[in-house]
């Protein structure tokens, strides 16, 4: 009874500190590595860990650099629900520098440009941070759409970082990932991974490739919201808007329905795991060789999804002259009923 009673001890201070730990990683900048820090300083929640600092704590001051310490000045706004006039500034603004980064030839294309809400805001639940794809019809591809991150950060100097003349938001919290989406089509392409075993043990989860902006945004009014910026080539948008919408356990279950059927799914797109073969998309639309050394191959059409038996499988009105455009059409070649944004809410 003791031993039995001591290990629900340490159980219980083992699920507080982890919660803990996920209220600390809850600011923008803050990782697991210096939540571990703050922890064995003792601090547990964010409202601790501002006034240990404002107090002057050494031993607290010492586990953070200066974008931290902005971010912890910033807690209320960063953690907070974003409200719509918020949220609509940022898309807005998203927009704008979209526009203003590449031409795309006549005023119909310019405003053709597409910044669609995800996250929990797309879900009907509030939502602490903005986050949006950004596409546009005639970038299809990973390719077409290079450079681009730059521009749209050049057009946005409302997204806080090492730029302009106040020399205290150089310390706000960005990171950029640029140039990675050509990384996916190696991974998936690559006959050496078990892409069976992706949703087993340590998964990437919801990870992705795309090039993305995760920063702080200051509206209008000087409150400090987050934002994430993800750029989507058009011919991956349906299977992005499902990764991107969540939740986080709703797409575990739908990564291991499609593992179950011998298909690998992510925010990129669908795929048989026996063979690398598309699934309501194109190759071309993620292999790089098509555009370039390439080009003067045909490209192969999409393959067959697969059954609860591991055939090869079309849902009534498939067949290899059609590819996903819709995230309606990604759930029929998943074999399983259209939720709304607005269903795929799970407790956690």
């Amino acid at each position: 009874v003791v031993a039995r009673d001591a290990s629900r001890d340490r159980d219980g201070v083992v699920l507080a500190e982890a919660a803990a730990a996920r209220s600390l990683c809850a600011l923008p900048s803050i990782g697991r590595n210096t939540a571990r820090g703050l922890l064995r300083c003792g601090v547990r929640t964010l409202e601790e860990l501002r006034r240990r600092l404002e107090d002057g704590d050494q031993a607290v001051s010492s586990q953070l650099d200066g974008r931290q310490r902005y971010a912890i000045r910033h807690a209320d706004e960063l953690t907070s629900p974003v409200p719509i006039e918020d949220f609509e500034e940022m898309r807005s603004a998203v927009l704008k520098a979209a526009k203003n980064s590449r031409r795309m030839g006549s005023k119909e294309d310019d405003d053709a440009w597409e910044v669609i809400a995800v996250g929990g805001g797309r879900r009907n639940e509030a939502s602490h941070d903005a986050d949006f794809l950004l596409t546009h019809p005639k970038l299809r591809t990973p390719w077409e759409m290079r450079g681009l991150l730059d521009k749209i950060l050049e057009g946005m100097p409302e997204v806080l970082g090492e730029h302009g003349d106040d020399k205290e938001a150089a310390f706000a919290f960005r990171m950029v990932t640029d140039g990675v989406m050509g990384n996916f089509w190696e991974k998936v392409s690559n006959a050496k991974r078990d892409l069976g075993k992706q949703h087993e043990g340590k998964s990437r989860g919801n990870a992705d490739y795309y090039d993305k902006i995760y920063g702080v945004f200051r509206t209008a009014a000087g409150r400090h919201r987050r934002i994430d910026i993800v750029l989507v080539p058009h011919d991956q948008l349906p299977f992005a808007l499902i990764g991107w919408t969540g939740s986080k356990l709703y797409n575990r279950f739908i990564r291991h329905h499609a593992n179950s059927r011998g298909l690998y799914f992510n925010s990129h797109g669908l795929f048989r795991t026996h063979d690398r073969k598309a699934v309501g998309s194109l190759e071309s639309s993620y292999n790089e060789a098509y555009a370039t050394s390439l080009k003067h191959l045909k490209c192969p059409p999409p393959a067959p999804s697969r059954d609860a038996a591991g055939n090869d499988w079309w849902p009534p009105g498939w067949d290899e002259t059609r590819v996903a455009k819709t995230e309606r059409d990604v759930f029929e070649l998943l074999g399983v009923p259209f939720q709304p944004p607005t269903s795929r809410d799970c407790p956690s």
